[in-house]
């Protein structure tokens, strides 16, 4: 717990959280029940204690006196909650979600479950029109203030987006649509469409078997059965 504050008038004191998320008016326990104490000198106390006086704030103060007023202080709550800071909002970052053709390199098994190596592919393309998937949209992170009013800062300030390159399309409705005939490059959340297949070495068992809608071409060699 916090630190606390009091007023020798008045037969309360205030509590702050370590953390300054919450405050409490608290009856001092030598105090029996007795004359209630005013709007003014509640005020005065949080005052006293630099608790931020919004009319969030002081209108559980008025509900509060107001228990004093129908209980006769005898039913008054020991501890009453009278201020509350806004947690900071954390960012979410934005989710790729792919169909299922796009998410791991396509393979043709053979029967009884066996792989057949040649004929997997490990390049995907997509022809133009084509629903890549869709994008999960995040949220920005925003800061908090404890009961002082003072800011509490998000532990991160950005999230991370999705970036959409050459040859991809947001639409309206949120789906993800290939713009033109090529490759497509995904790298975490960084996307395009590359509209020529460039395969830098071999077409071996590393790139699989090209089965493309686009131009290609092979600085290596084609492995045999490839």
């Amino acid at each position: 717990m916090g630190r606390s504050t009091d007023i020798q008038t008045c037969p309360l004191s205030t509590i702050v959280s370590n953390d300054g998320a919450s405050a409490w008016i608290v009856r001092r326990q030598s105090e029996q029940a007795g004359a209630a104490p005013s709007l003014a000198e509640i005020l005065e106390m949080l005052e006293a204690s630099k608790i931020r006086i919004s009319p969030a704030v002081y209108g559980r103060v008025e509900q509060y006196v107001q228990l004093w007023d129908t209980e006769s202080g005898d039913g008054v709550p020991s501890r009453y909650l009278v201020a509350e800071g806004t947690p900071p909002i954390e960012p979410e970052d934005d989710e790729l979600e792919l169909d299922e053709q796009f998410q791991e390199a396509s393979s043709v098994p053979a029967s009884e479950g066996v792989v057949d190596h040649f004929a997997r592919s490990m390049i995907k393309t997509v022809s133009a029109g084509t629903a890549i998937g869709r994008i999960k949209r995040g949220r920005t992170g925003s800061s908090g203030r404890d009961v002082f009013g003072r800011e509490i800062p998000a532990r991160r300030k950005t999230r991370a987006q999705v970036c959409l390159g050459h040859g991809l399309l947001e639409s309206e409705n949120g789906a993800l649509l290939a713009q033109v005939d090529g490759r497509l490059v995904i790298d975490g959340l960084r996307l395009k469409v590359e509209p020529r297949l460039e395969i830098r070495g071999d077409v071996d068992f590393d790139s699989g078997s090209l089965d493309v809608c686009v131009d290609v071409e092979v600085r290596g060699t084609v492995k045999s059965n490839f």
